[in-house]
């Protein structure tokens, strides 16, 4: 009876601490995001924009115009961010600015923007999404919008899946010029992290680790 204890015991153990390893990625070197050292769990990321093919860079604008009217859209990508290591958190991914002071409305319907998502931690890597615009917008009011449904606003990076618009259903809007910048939100789910069931299995094994322990200490 008692090596079948020590047996089941053993097994939890090394299944426990095997699933904790697989899930945390326990050992591996902590990345750096910035100047600051971070676990190997958390999630390091910036962003940058683009239109037609232009580099990409920190802050870039897009002129929309015609005959009557003319507005400009501004993207500030997210600076360097470090979410620490939950496997699920909202996130800011930069902002987007309209300008002009025309009373003429204008359709922006069929232009499309880019931003590339810069991770570093914990794996590093690169994935981009496109976004289409939509609706109208003037001086003073704005049906604007950003849809990253096309072609997909999910991206995957290593062990981190990237959602733009969780609650927006993909879209983002775009405020009239005279009501200031909109932030572009999302969330983030990281595998790395261990999932409460893996914490669970650990305990198990651990505990059973110990019975055995105490029941050596007994026998002695």
């Amino acid at each position: 009876m008692k090596n079948m204890v020590r047996k089941i015991a053993s097994a939890l153990g090394v299944v426990a601490m095997s699933a904790s390893m697989a899930g945390a990625q326990v050992g591996s070197i902590a990345a750096t995001c910035g100047v600051a050292t971070i676990a190997d769990t958390d999630v390091c990321y910036s962003t940058q924009f683009s239109f037609d093919g232009v580099t990409f860079s920190n802050e870039v604008f897009k002129v929309f115009s015609n005959a009557t009217a003319s507005y400009e859209l501004r993207f500030a990508g997210q600076p360097t961010t470090t979410v620490s290591g939950v496997p699920f958190s909202f996130i800011d991914y930069g902002t987007v600015t309209a300008s002009g002071t025309s009373s003429a409305s204008l359709n922006l319907s069929g232009q499309q923007v880019w931003m590339r998502i810069i991770q570093s931690s914990p794996t590093t890597g690169t994935g981009d999404v496109g976004g289409l615009f939509g609706g109208t917008i003037s001086g003073t009011a704005s049906q604007a919008f950003i849809n990253w449904n096309n072609p997909d606003r999910f991206e995957v990076i290593g062990p981190v899946t990237y959602e733009v618009e969780r609650f927006g259903q993909g879209f983002t809007s775009i405020n009239a010029p005279s009501t200031g910048a909109q932030t572009i939100r999302g969330a983030v789910v990281n595998s790395v992290v261990p999932e409460p069931s893996t914490y669970m299995l650990l305990a198990t094994g651990m505990g059973a680790l110990g019975l055995v322990a105490r029941r050596r200490r007994t026998n002695v």
